[in-house]
C-alpha cells in the first residue's frame, strides 16, 4: 500500500489530484513563492473538505510522506 493511501481520502483525492501538475510547473523562486501559495491554498481545501464530511486528517502527515 503506498504512504499516502493511509491518508488521502475520497472526498479529497480528486483536488490533490487536480492541482499536480500545477505543483510541478510551480516553484519557489524569486519573490512570486508560487509553490508554497498553492501548498497553503490546497492545505486550506482539504482542511475544509475534511471538517464539511466530518473527516479527521492526521496531524503528523510529515510521517506519512516518507
Amino acid at each position: 500500500m503506498a504512504p499516502y493511501n493511509r491518508w488521502v481520502l475520497p472526498s479529497f483525492r480528486d483536488t490533490l489530484l487536480n492541482h499536480c501538475d500545477r505543483y510541478l510547473e510551480s516553484s519557489d523562486r524569486g519573490n512570486d513563492k508560487s509553490q508554497s501559495k498553492l501548498i497553503v491554498q490546497v492545505a486550506q481545501a482539504i482542511t475544509d473538505i475534511a471538517r464539511e464530511k466530518s473527516e479527521q486528517v492526521p496531524d503528523d502527515l510529515e510521517k506519512v510522506v516518507s
